[in-house]
C-alpha cells in the first residue's frame, strides 16, 4: 500500500507540472486491506478508518493536521506522510473508511448507531450519506462500509 500511495503522490505532483490550472491539488486518502492476520491500514490527510465491534466505534486513524489545517496529503510538495496500522479483525466487524465529508458533519455516536443497524454495508453507506448532506455538508463526501465475515 506505501507504493501505492508513492505512485499516487508522483501522478498528483506530475499532473501539476504538466498543467498549471491543476498547480497546488493534492488530496486526503485511506485504504485498507484484509490479510490473514487481520486489517492493514495506509492514510494520509483527514480521511478515517473504524472498527465497529461489538458497539464499540474505534476511530484506527490519527488526522494529519492541527487548528483545522491538513499538513499531510497526495501531492504536497515537500512529500506525504503515510501512516501505516495493522489491527485485529473479528467476525461480525464493520469497518468504515471516510472521508472528512462525512467526519466533519456526523457526529461518531451517530456513526455507530448507523454501523450497529444490522442492515446491509450498502444501507449503512447510503444512510451516513444521507446524514451528511442532511447536517449540510459542504464537501465531498466518501464512504465505504465493509462486513467481516470470516
Amino acid at each position: 500500500m506505501v507504493d501505492a500511495f508513492t505512485a499516487a503522490q508522483r501522478a498528483v505532483l506530475d499532473a501539476a507540472k504538466r498543467d498549471p490550472q491543476k498547480h497546488g491539488m493534492g488530496t486526503t486518502l485511506v485504504a485498507a486491506t484484509c490479510t490473514r492476520d487481520g486489517l492493514v491500514i495506509a492514510w494520509t490527510g483527514d480521511s478515517r478508518c473504524y472498527r465497529y465491534r461489538q458497539g464499540i466505534l474505534h476511530l484506527l486513524t490519527e488526522d494529519h493536521g492541527h487548528h483545522g489545517y491538513i499538513t499531510q496529503f497526495i501531492g504536497n510538495p515537500e512529500g506525504a506522510v503515510t501512516g501505516l496500522e495493522s489491527r485485529s479483525l473479528q467476525h461480525g466487524d464493520k469497518i468504515l473508511l471516510c472521508s472528512d465529508g462525512l467526519s466533519s458533519y456526523v457526529s461518531e455516536d451517530l456513526i455507530r448507531k448507523r454501523m450497529q443497524i444490522g442492515k446491509s454495508a450498502k444501507q449503512i453507506v447510503s444512510a451516513l450519506i444521507q446524514d451528511s448532506l442532511d447536517a449540510g455538508g459542504q464537501d465531498n463526501v466518501t464512504v465505504c462500509v465493509v462486513r467481516v465475515t470470516r
